[in-house]
């Protein structure tokens, strides 16, 4: 099943991305932070992304429930999604989560730019 709106769960989706977000904080608070070209490599990646759907950049955002000015941000490298964005952007691009994670993280280590990530 392919999820192209993440209104489609409704009010419960933001319950399950709240508690997985409480799941996973202790184990993401020792993470570091995106250096500034892993931000810019990642909004290049959410926005050819987001292109290749075919979505303009407002009714993506409306889409995936999120303000426009913090997507542009993100596709600008300005900011980092936190764990509910990633959520929200994947199911927006009619993919699991993990598969959007997979795909930034591929595209990273092909630019050489995981430096700082442990595995």
């Amino acid at each position: 099943m392919e999820f192209s709106d993440c209104r489609i769960y409704g009010k419960n989706w933001d319950l399950v991305a709240a508690y997985s977000l409480r799941v996973l904080q202790a184990s993401t608070a020792r993470l570091p932070r995106l250096n500034e070209a892993q931000k810019i490599e990642l909004g290049r990646i959410l926005l050819e992304l987001r292109e290749e759907k075919g979505k303009q950049r407002q009714e993506f955002a409306d889409t995936c429930n999120m303000d426009v000015s913090q997507l542009l941000r993100i596709e600008r490298g300005q900011g980092e999604p936190g764990l509910i964005n990633i959520f929200r952007i994947a199911t927006g691009l009619g993919m699991r989560p993990g598969a959007l994670v997979n795909i930034i993280f591929d595209r990273l280590d092909e630019k050489g730019l995981l430096d700082g990530f442990l595995f």
